[in-house]
């Protein structure tokens, strides 16, 4: 009896396992291999530490080889990890390296690439480039202070870099630790409220241990907390004290075995003056405060007024993000520039400050061909000049525009509408070869003032009434006609709805823009949503109204030249066309 129950239970166990293995098997077959490095900053000062990461997924690896890593100090490493998990069903395995490096030179380097052996294959990691920067000069004075009722031998100190600062500017607030005696552990029991500022807790910070000497005493020293503060107003912001409780070990024999005496320690109050940015601020001024920098680049240099340039930039500063704005380009005319999507957006430490950063994608549509040429401008505010400064590309932006198929079809529409329009040739050249113009117009200015004393002494004795003075109109055959047009292009849109979005977009586009130009007596060459909107609000037409043509025009633009219609958005865009069609009808007469 106890030999069958132990071989059935030995009989489950063995099918437990194979069907396990069956079920697991497959997931890790699927699963992709990858083998990557990661690092923990992409940029750093130099003496700060960071760690590099190489993980393989999803395989066993053996005979792992690292890069080199000068001109960057290994101060541990490696540290091997592996670990399994099981999410879904599926199973996952990770091999991890983990080194910390030290920055020992500024510049930027590039690390090779590491590499493992997975079965028969050897797999890479790609190379990995890191910027060093010189360290942070230190404005502000770090006086160590000790606090009122603490001992020589132990207390702590708070720290800021700075005591005059900007709203907007990065502080880094800091809490030490300073001791002549053994200690056993140090533990934050309280923190300041920090009001009147934005934090952001630091992760990396120097927490090894140094030496000071202060009044003639050798202190060891170590850095116990470390955040960024952010001021957000002007005035005088107030510190509070942090406190903290220490374990000091007992002297004597008997010390040993009583364990260590805990000790409340506690920082001074710091007070920040927070100034205001002076004045004048310039319009362009992004927000930042601190040191900025950006990368540009476009995707190309010649196009036609039928596509759109991309233009991509790269921005990095350490001021508040949460108040730094995307620059706004200024373009010259026949080209405009849409508000820029942010593509990726990060914060990160590089050892000594926070740095976010923002790759913004900006679409510049052109208006009509020729050669363009133009520098973006980042303006922002640094703090240790105490003046506003301004980042440029190296080199100007030159783009060459060359007319498109659209353009071509809508020049020859406003040339034709021009040609048919009266012509009244004042000759002037006729005055100047006849020599005679002093006596033609002295006696125009005769026959003008005979005139006035006749209307006067005609006024006087008839006492006529006013009349209302007859306006002939200027000739309606051409604009009528585009305006017809117009509207055959409305209604061709309102039958796309369940078409092609792109067919559907130019339709609705072609048939605003010819309304426009009929309602408003506009030619192609001035037909832009600057003078559009100056137009319609002369003739007194609601603000609200204006907009929801400009939203139109500008919603049709966007789906045509960024080559992304958007087919969801057809019916809403299409009812908002027909109820500004409708609207501008009542309210402008012709």
């Amino acid at each position: 009896m106890k030999h069958s129950l132990r071989s059935t239970l030995q009989f489950s166990a063995l099918a437990l396992a194979w069907a396990v293995g069956v079920w697991s098997t497959p997931a890790l077959a699927q699963a992709p291999i990858r083998f990557e490095a990661k690092l923990s900053t992409p940029e750093l000062v130099q003496g700060a530490q960071f760690e590099l990461s190489f993980e393989l997924k999803d395989a066993d690896g053996s005979r792992f080889r690292p890069p080199g890593f000068a001109p960057f100090r290994v101060v541990s490493g490696p540290n091997a990890l592996s670990g399994t998990t099981f999410i879904n069903g599926k199973v996952s395995t990770q091999l991890l390296w983990t080194y910390v490096l030290e920055a020992t030179q500024t510049g930027s380097f590039t690390l090779g690439a590491a590499s493992v052996q997975v079965g028969g294959k050897v797999l890479q990691t790609k190379p990995i480039t890191i910027r060093v920067s010189p360290p942070r000069a230190n404005g502000g004075k770090q006086n160590v202070n000790i606090p009122p009722g603490a001992k020589e031998d132990l207390f702590i100190s708070a720290h800021i870099d700075q005591t005059t600062a900007y709203p907007g500017q990065q502080l880094t607030y800091q809490i030490k630790l300073y001791t002549l005696i053994s200690i056993e552990g140090a533990d934050l029991i309280g923190l300041p409220d920090f009001e009147g500022f934005f934090t952001k807790e630091k992760r990396h910070f120097n927490t090894e241990i140094q030496y000071l000497t202060l009044r003639g005493k050798k202190y060891a020293v170590k850095t116990l907390y470390e955040t960024a503060l952010f001021p957000q107003k002007k005035g005088t912001l107030s510190i509070g004290p942090a406190r903290i409780r220490a374990g000091v070990e007992q002297m004597g024999a008997l010390g040993v075995f009583m364990g260590p005496r805990p000790v409340l320690l506690q920082t001074q109050t710091l007070e920040v003056e927070v100034v205001a940015l002076p004045e004048p601020i310039p319009a362009n001024f992004c927000g930042g405060v601190g040191d900025y920098a950006w990368e540009i680049q476009v995707d190309k240099d010649t196009l036609t007024t039928d596509e759109v340039l991309t233009l991509r930039a790269s921005v990095r500063g350490d001021g508040d993000a949460q108040r730094f704005a995307a620059p706004k380009l200024e373009m010259p005319p026949g080209l405009e520039a849409f508000e820029p999507k942010i593509i990726t957006e990060d914060l990160y430490e590089n050892g000594a400050l926070f740095v976010h950063r923002k790759d913004l994608e900006y679409v510049i549509m052109p208006k009509t061909p020729g050669v363009y040429q133009f520098s973006p401008v980042l303006a922002y505010f640094n703090p240790e000049t105490k003046q506003f400064q301004t980042n440029t590309a190296e080199n100007p932006i030159n783009i060459v525009v060359l007319p498109g198929k659209n353009y071509a079809a809508q020049q020859m529409v406003s040339d034709s509408l021009e040609r048919q329009a009266p012509v009244l040739d004042a000759q002037p050249g006729f005055w100047k070869k006849t020599g005679y113009w002093p006596w033609f117009l002295g006696f125009g200015v005769l026959v003008l003032l005979g005139t006035f004393f006749f209307i006067l002494w005609r006024r006087r004795k008839t006492q006529v009434i006013t009349t209302k003075p007859v306006v002939e109109e200027a000739p309606m055959v051409d604009r009528q006609a585009q305006l017809k047009g117009a509207k055959i292009h409305l209604s061709e849109a309102s039958h796309l709805l369940q078409g092609d979005p792109r067919a559907f977009y130019d339709a609705l586009f072609k048939g605003l823009t010819g309304y426009l130009s009929a309602k408003l007596n506009l030619t192609t060459a001035q037909l832009t949503r600057k003078t559009v909107q100056t137009s319609l609000m002369d003739r007194q037409i609601p603000l609200a109204q204006v907009q929801q043509v400009l939203q139109v025009w500008q919603a049709c633009e966007q789906a045509l030249f960024s080559g992304q219609p958007d087919a969801t958005a057809m019916a809403a865009l299409w009812q908002q066309a027909e109820s500004c069609v409708q609207l501008l009808d009542k309210t402008l007469k012709r």
